[in-house]
């Protein structure tokens, strides 16, 4: 995990000073701006779910809309989709250290996960729900299904 935590703070200052918003991520602030319901009203006629929209609202409220603000709640979900591939890999696949060091650096090197980690759009978010919901599932099936929380 060393790796992850080199590769994001050595990008993730370009990425923020760099570029400024493009036309979705301006539509991310636009629909995370409006009032619960009206999100929940022009999501039910768009193609995405108003979870993200309704997350960055929260967000917005409390870290401000600059730019940085807006993409560092898609960074953190890119290091939970990660952490949680990295389990998945580990208790799940049973990957040695060298398998899941691989997997991380095929993570790396394909085009725009690093670019798509920094946008201020729900694809970090959606990544990160995906795999978390995977790897509950594979977990749950191998060590049944109790209702008892993990000791």
């Amino acid at each position: 995990m060393q790796e992850l935590s080199t590769a994001i703070f050595t990008w993730t200052p370009l990425r923020f000073f760099v570029e400024s918003l493009w036309r979705d991520e301006a539509f991310t602030y636009y629909m995370s701006i409006l009032p619960f319901h009206e999100i929940i009203a022009k999501t039910a006629q768009d193609f995405n779910p108003p979870l993200y929209y309704i997350l960055m609202h929260v967000w917005i409220s409390f870290m401000g809309s600059s730019e940085i603000a807006l993409r560092t709640p898609s960074l953190i979900a890119f290091v939970v989709a990660v952490y949680v591939s990295d389990l998945f890999f580990k208790k799940v696949l049973h990957f040695s250290v060298l398998e899941r060091q691989f997997a991380f650096l095929l993570l790396l090197v394909t085009p725009g996960t690093l670019y798509f980690a920094f946008e201020a759009r729900m694809y970090s978010l959606m990544a990160s729900l995906g795999v978390a919901s995977t790897y509950a599932l594979f977990f749950k099936k191998n060590h049944g299904y109790t209702s008892s929380p993990p000791s």
